[in-house]
């Protein structure tokens, strides 16, 4: 494996007076409002849930490990929670794309027009279905900022013009590498090389067990109302510690063997199913990631390039 670490130590503190200047750029704005919609609808209604939530993980863990006695179930839930807990975020990305950065920040599909680390650019239907996904999950509408609901608005007329929509309303994918930390982050299928993030931008992010879109296909599939089931099926972070987080709707949402391996009772050589992170706001690669690994060494010249291009994104004291 082969890395290369940002030696900037600057603390979460710092990342908080950043995104409150009241200088802010338009992004800068856009990322304040979509966190300010996190803590203060988000979250609060997430934590909420806490012990309707923790029942369901119980049985999560009784069906996928097939522990049958109540004080079982609950060291397991515990063992899995913490593990979950501990776990960096990561971007995964091909090494070769990082040469293709032009942004001194991590991007989001609705920046980039393509479906992960691809070039195939996004139909139509394909963004019509992301934002019914994103809208059902974090209920944009329910804002209480008008300027953050309109920045979060999009026409399901793709005929028609966007309007104020900023695509920074929306998250950032990404993985939490808790399941086999053998490879490089947390969904390796989207790239041999990841971002590991800061554990400070949990603070703004929302977990499911699964790849979101997977997960309301199931439910289209079995003619499940997805609006209902969506804000119910995210979990969150809280810097306090695991008791006051509530990570029990991504075990819940997790399929058998990602708890199998989250409860170290399995081991698989292929990648799983990756557990996914929705990071709200802006990602700053210079203070929000702490290194960059990638599963080869790259050839010498790639490796020269690289180097040189995350160089000048990290800042290097």
């Amino acid at each position: 494996m082969y890395l290369i670490t940002n030696k900037n130590s600057r603390s979460s503190n710092l990342q908080s007076r950043v995104h409150t200047s009241e200088n802010a750029t338009e992004a800068e704005a856009v990322s304040n409002e979509s966190r300010a919609h996190f803590n203060l609808f988000l979250k609060p209604s997430i934590l909420e849930r806490r012990s309707r939530d923790k029942t369901l993980a119980l049985k999560a863990i009784e069906s996928a490990l097939g522990i049958r006695t109540i004080g079982a179930q609950a060291e397991y839930l515990d063992l899995v929670i913490n593990k979950m807990f501990k776990a960096p975020a990561t971007v995964n990305i091909s090494p070769s794309k990082i040469l293709d950065m032009n942004s001194s920040e991590l991007k989001n599909v609705w920046h980039l027009g393509a479906r992960g680390d691809s070039d195939f650019k996004w139909s139509s239907a394909e963004k019509l279905q992301r934002n019914a996904i994103e809208n059902a999950f974090f209920q944009y509408y329910k804002s209480a900022n008008s300027n953050f609901r309109k920045h979060a608005r999009i026409s399901n007329n793709p005929a028609k013009s966007e309007g104020g929509f900023h695509p920074g309303s929306r998250p950032i994918y990404a993985a939490l590498h808790a399941l086999q930390e053998d490879l490089v982050g947390g969904a390796p299928e989207y790239g041999a090389a990841a971002f590991y993030l800061r554990d400070h931008i949990k603070e703004y992010a929302t977990i499911t067990g699964r790849d979101s879109y997977l997960i309301v296909k199931e439910w289209v599939d079995e003619d499940r109302d997805f609006y209902q089931l969506a804000p119910r099926g995210l979990g969150v972070f809280d810097s306090s510690g695991v008791d006051r987080s509530n990570l029990y709707p991504a075990i819940a949402s997790a399929n058998k063997d990602q708890l199998l391996l989250l409860s170290g009772m399995g081991k698989f050589d292929d990648p799983v199913d990756f557990i996914e992170l929705q990071l709200h706001g802006r990602l700053a690669i210079s203070r929000d990631v702490s290194h960059v690994a990638m599963q080869k060494r790259p050839p010498a010249k790639v490796k020269k390039d690289i180097k040189e291009k995350l160089y000048n994104l990290f800042e290097i004291h």
